[in-house]
């Protein structure tokens, strides 16, 4: 995208060709593929101490009070088993990225979805969408005022009751069949 004259980057661009570029990313690693071990194997590993390395960085940026959890698409057409397609989104293939934000847009903390989501056994089982927020939620300070935004995808009671038993704050929009019990429809009468 850098090369092309749609999204020409030219501090990019006019600092290297697209060929050497080429070059430079068939011949990067960032694991050892030797490593990898095919059972319960990470789709993940061929860059995953790159992704500890920019965590771990992001981690120590001081946080501000407001958080946010979100996904973010980053644009991605060619051929792989981890891309996406979400109608919903302006860019509508490519990689899922699961982020804690602040206000200010800095990540705090960030997953690549790569279709399936581990329970760590520290962390209470309240679904899916849950484990993400949890697992991302990792870094917040527990008990000290962090206040937690997310959207439908990730509101759910279990949830909520979780990060409230932690001290973290939370705000979240909320699907109607995500109360058990609970219609709606009695509330606007």
């Amino acid at each position: 995208m850098f090369w092309n004259r749609a999204n020409r980057v030219s501090q990019v661009a006019e600092t290297m060709a697209l060929n050497r570029w080429g070059s430079i990313e068939k011949f990067l690693h960032f694991n050892n593929n030797e490593d990898r071990q095919e059972e319960n194997a990470d789709p993940l590993h061929k860059i995953r101490p790159l992704l500890t390395h920019l965590n771990s960085g992001f981690k120590t940026i001081p946080m501000g009070e407001k958080l946010a959890v979100d996904e973010q698409m980053v644009p991605f057409k060619e051929r792989s088993g981890l891309k996406q397609y979400l109608p919903a989104k302006q860019k509508k293939w490519g990689y899922k990225v699961l982020v804690l934000d602040g206000s200010d847009g800095v990540p705090h903390n960030f997953e690549i979805y790569a279709g399936r989501v581990v329970q760590p056994p520290e962390l209470p089982d309240v679904g899916a969408s849950g484990k993400v927020v949890l697992c991302l939620a990792q870094p917040i300070p527990k008990k000290e005022n962090y206040k937690l935004f997310f959207d439908n995808w990730f509101t759910i009671v279990p949830l909520v009751l979780a990060l409230a038993q932690q001290g973290i704050h939370c705000t979240g929009t909320v699907r109607g069949n995500r109360l058990p019990g609970v219609n709606l429809m009695d509330f606007l009468n």
